[in-house]
């Protein structure tokens, strides 16, 4: 029996995965864990993970940490994967990946989820998750304090 096309995506998804070098994490990078971009398949993905719908709790901060851990690291988007591995991300905390993702390399791993959630949603895929947009709305309807000149 085929499997279904969500089956199939997720198991493109993980092989797509699989081929980013590792890195050896000191579990630091915590305050690095903010509001992200993630396919619709991984949004779905890790809410069929937690059974339920995460909601945003009006903070920078990922609402998916928990006590200082991604509690939905197996499921985790790929933009938390390149995290720490691609030179354009390079972990502050001085973990070193086997290997570090070049741009081209990050950017063509990107397109993949990308059209690979296309191909799940069409028309619908590319815009990033509903967490983004109701992180981007809380954050748009709240009362943020005014940057000074002074500020940096």
């Amino acid at each position: 029996m085929p499997r279904d096309p969500y089956t199939q995506t997720l198991e493109a998804l993980d092989a797509l995965y699989a081929a980013l070098p590792t890195i050896l994490c000191k579990k630091q990078c915590q305050a690095s864990c903010g509001v992200i971009v993630m396919t619709r398949v991984e949004w779905l993905r890790l809410q069929r993970y937690m059974g339920y719908r995460p909601k945003d709790k009006c903070t920078l901060v990922c609402p998916l940490l928990r006590r200082g851990c991604c509690s939905v690291y197996p499921v985790r988007p790929l933009i938390c994967r390149l995290w720490g591995v691609s030179e354009l991300m390079p972990c502050p905390w001085g973990c070193i990946p086997e290997r570090w993702v070049t741009d081209a390399e990050g950017t063509a791993w990107i397109r993949r989820v990308e059209e690979l959630s296309a191909a799940l949603f069409p028309g619908r895929a590319v815009a990033g998750a509903p967490l983004q947009q109701e992180v981007l709305e809380t954050l748009q309807d709240a009362t943020l304090p005014q940057r000074r000149s002074t500020d940096v």
